[in-house]
């Protein structure tokens, strides 16, 4: 409710307030999207590790042995890793 006062009168007049409409929702931007996008789906250095092996494993099966990735220093360096941490997992 309202109220209106007449200074030279003393009257009061009381007026029924309008109904508030709420805007509609503004839907997230691009970059907000994205960033939820990249915040919902974290890639850990596990996840990394884990990924790399698994292709590499993939790509022995698949040619039956005959490209072994895990002979590249980078993807040997993710095995020697991934067995560090395995080792230090156990001890938890």
């Amino acid at each position: 409710m309202r109220y209106e006062t007449n200074i030279s009168t003393g009257e009061v007049t009381e007026h029924e307030d309008a109904p508030v409409i709420a805007a509609p929702p503004v839907p997230p931007t691009v970059i907000e999207q994205l960033a939820k996008l990249d915040a919902d789906n974290t890639l850990t250095q596990r996840n990394l590790r884990e990924t790399v092996m698994l292709m590499a494993e993939a790509f022995k099966q698949v040619t039956n042995g005959a490209v072994d990735l895990s002979a590249i220093p980078g993807v040997a360096k993710v095995y020697a890793v991934e067995a560090e941490a395995a080792a230090l997992r156990a001890q938890l």
